[in-house]
């Protein structure tokens, strides 16, 4: 009798640069196994696809410079801007994924599916997913990696019963105009990434009266340290992994010495 032994799989949920950059790592390192994409949206892309349900804002440039959000072996193409808007970031993972998985055995990519569960047995992980033809099926995998992102599930602060006329959050905001905000008053409850650009979008585009509300400060800083260069190329990779505590007191006395002491903005 002969003793067959099954090829593993693996699954990895999520197209965005995570799951691609896990597939092409799988791939280049010949690791034997059957690989299984699963990816929401139509293509690769992640949370770069504007037409996303939880995709970028229309106006959503990246925040880091393009030296910076750089893969290792994949340049950005000469022409780029330092910070690119969500286009040109959507078509660099695409060239990416285009180049080092298209056609590569044995990767099965599968787009439009959902995948709705995971679930441990005793020797396997259990699959449930939705394909594009909204059948529900399922898979078996050895091993699964989780590559969706966190801005795949909002978190709403405020409670519904606060019977608030209108409540969204930033992952289903794409412009002003497709939430009929125009004209009104808005409260943008966060100060970070997203909540800055949703305020600057409704208060530049929507004509609207903005509030920002934030349980703490917010220091400004300039994307370039001088004519040439982003900010965010004079900050060594080392300073990422110091302390929340030291780098903020380090960044405190920069921002004060190099640009302007931000006491004298106020309380805000």
């Amino acid at each position: 009798m002969v003793n067959e032994t099954r090829t593993p799989t693996i699954a990895i949920i999520g197209g965005g640069v995570s799951g691609i950059v896990q597939a092409k790592w799988l791939l280049q390192h010949s690791v034997t196994a059957n690989l299984v994409l699963f990816e929401e949206g139509v293509s690769f892309g992640g949370v770069w696809d504007v037409t996303r349900a939880h995709g970028v804002m229309d106006c959503t440039v990246c925040n880091v410079s393009k030296y910076l959000m750089e893969l290792i072996d994949f340049p950005w193409p000469e022409d780029t801007v330092d910070f690119p808007p969500h286009p040109q970031v959507l078509q660099y993972i695409q060239n990416y994924a285009a180049q080092f998985l298209s056609e590569k055995a044995p990767l099965q990519c599968n787009f439009s599916c959902s995948v709705t569960s995971v679930v441990k047995t005793k020797d396997h992980l259990t699959i449930e997913f939705v394909d594009k033809s909204n059948v529900k099926k399922t898979l078996e995998a050895s091993h699964v990696i989780i590559a969706n992102g966190h801005s795949c599930s909002p978190n709403f602060p405020i409670p519904q019963t606060r019977h608030l006329p209108f409540v969204s959050h930033s992952s289903t905001y794409k412009n002003c105009t497709a939430l009929n905000l125009k004209n009104k008053n808005v409260l943008v409850v966060g100060l970070s990434f997203s909540a800055v650009d949703i305020a600057v979008d409704l208060t530049n585009k929507g004509n609207n009266a903005v509030t920002v509300l934030t349980r703490s400060g917010s220091w400004f800083a300039p994307k370039y340290q001088d004519a040439t260069t982003p900010s965010d190329l004079g900050l060594p990779r080392l300073f990422t992994h110091l302390p929340h505590s030291v780098q903020n007191s380090v960044l405190k006395l920069s921002l004060n010495m190099v640009y302007f002491n931000q006491n004298k903005l106020g309380d805000f």
